[in-house]
């Protein structure tokens, strides 16, 4: 299970560098990576190496590196799939550019443990958007994927069979109302129980049941990891990450990438 700490970056920025992470972008701040954990940092730590090594994966050619080949792009590469790092490396994403580096390169014993709030608090369904804001749920399709949707990219995704839109959107575009919107993006950290089941490669009915509290103690959610919206559960990233570990990373690749498919013509 991914546990994130700061070493002086505020919340907002942290969860800005989460996003980019989960987005595999590099972050508005530093990002140093060592096994399952996420540590956000203010700058450019010292000791970056010159060595470089090419890599055809993720937003960066080439890496800065004083590891062997094989092991900067295998370090690398598992930070680019959201799993375990081997041991005794560091990744370091940065603003610009990107390093695999010896553990201990960049200290980080006086990292503080954080969590951000409930992602599932800020997404609604376009069924729930729809209730609230006195349209049809067919309404509320249609504008988002309309050429001159009035949503955003990134604002708004298909997941398994319902569109999910970020609460804060919905309010703007339906009720006219500019609310700040949050900076880690809800939308890469909740899922409906089918996709979930795709993401993670495990059967709908599995998840489902997980999400209904069903089962052993130790494969259930509680309020915290689901909601229910209608007939629809959805789960967010802790729940899944903690139950099942990383996703499939073809799988959430396919699933950023359809992220970008919507509302394409916006910024």
């Amino acid at each position: 299970m991914i546990k994130l700490y700061t070493l002086g970056p505020d919340l907002d920025m942290c969860a800005q560098a989460f996003t980019s992470y989960l987005s595999g972008k590099l972050p508005p701040c530093t990002i140093v990576a060592q096994g399952l954990s996420l540590i956000f940092m203010a700058g450019v730590p010292d000791g970056i190496p010159e060595s470089m090594v090419e890599t055809g994966n993720g937003p960066v050619s080439v890496l800065h590196s004083s590891e062997t080949e094989g092991k900067t792009r295998l370090a690398w590469r598992e930070y680019l799939a959201h799993r375990h790092l081997p041991p005794r490396v560091q990744v370091l994403a940065m603003p610009s550019a990107a390093a695999v580096v010896p553990e201990g390169t960049v200290d980080v014993s006086e990292a503080r443990e954080i969590s951000f709030p409930n992602p599932l608090n800020n997404v609604l369904t376009a069924g729930e958007a729809a209730d609230i804001y006195g349209r049809t749920a067919r309404k509320v399709e249609a504008d988002i994927m309309s050429p001159d949707s009035p949503f955003a990219r990134g604002e708004a995704r298909k997941s398994g069979r319902e569109w999910l839109i970020i609460r804060q959107a919905a309010s703007r575009v339906y009720g006219g109302k500019e609310e700040t919107m949050p900076a880690l993006n809800p939308l890469l950290c909740s899922f409906t129980t089918v996709e979930a089941a795709q993401l993670w490669k495990r059967s709908s009915g599995e998840v489902r049941s997980a999400a209904a509290g069903a089962g052993h103690r130790a494969a259930r959610m509680d309020d915290n990891d689901r909601r229910r919206a209608g007939r629809t559960w959805l789960v967010n990233l802790a729940a899944m990450d903690r139950l099942y570990g990383t996703p499939n990373a073809e799988e959430w690749n396919k699933m950023i990438g359809l992220m970008s498919h919507y509302s394409s013509n916006k910024s």
